[in-house]
């Protein structure tokens, strides 16, 4: 059975509002995220304040300061990024994914391994932040 838009908006609207009703308080939030995709140019304070201030629980990382190379920035260098998980959890957050541009369906042997060591980078960073996921492309199986 598909919904209409309308009619997902109305359930979960009702879902919210019902939270209060089964034991979730006011300060709760519920477990949705958004992705630094839609704000690339914001930098990493407001990133963390949007989200807490809007009750979102957790941030996809996809770029910063107009950078998609994330494991470059300097939020996240080996002598920062201890900082940037304590503001993280300060503001009540977790990173739900690192996201990267990574290819996975390249079947030349150079490209294949420029994009492994790639991923490879974000893989660090996520294990680094704490984050469960890591996305890649598979694009052209």
């Amino acid at each position: 059975m598909r919904h209409t838009r309308r009619q997902f908006l109305q359930t979960s609207t009702f879902m919210a509002a019902a939270l209060p009703l089964f034991g979730a308080t006011s300060g709760d939030r519920l477990p949705i995220g958004f992705s630094t995709l839609g704000c690339p140019a914001w930098e990493w304070g407001k990133i963390l304040d949007f989200a807490q201030a809007n009750g979102f629980s957790a941030v996809e990382l996809r770029g910063l300061m107009g950078s998609m190379d994330l494991p470059s920035r300097p939020e996240f260098a080996a002598d920062r990024i201890a900082q940037s998980k304590k503001e993280i959890a300060a503001h009540g957050l977790r990173i739900s994914c690192v996201s990267s541009s990574s290819e996975m369906h390249h079947k030349d042997p150079a490209k294949r391994a420029q994009q492994l060591a790639d991923a490879r980078k974000f893989i660090d960073l996520a294990s680094a932040l704490g984050a469960p996921n890591v996305r890649v492309f598979g694009n052209k199986i």
